[in-house]
């Protein structure tokens, strides 16, 4: 590492942030929106989208994805059973 490297280096905190403030606060961001409970708030988003179908629509949605009658065998029941009922 030449000299001028090191000197710089000793100035910044790290790569990318010039102090420890600038460091806490982009991972304070980061954690916000990718942490644990930004993930626990995108899969309750999701579940409620999905508890807002009808059965029809999710075996729609299903074949859409899987092909027509093919894979999540149990789900397709289950919701088959939802449907007659």
């Amino acid at each position: 590492m030449s000299k001028e490297n090191s000197e710089t280096r000793k100035k910044r905190f790290s790569r990318r942030h010039e102090t420890a403030e600038a460091h806490q606060s982009a991972h304070a961001a980061y954690v916000s929106e990718h942490g644990k409970e930004a993930r626990q708030r995108k899969a309750d988003e999701r579940q409620a989208v999905r508890e807002a179908r009808t059965p029809q629509e999710q075996l729609r949605i299903l074949d859409e994805r899987l092909g027509e009658g093919k894979g999540a065998q149990k789900e397709r029941a289950r919701l088959a059973a939802l449907i007659k009922s």
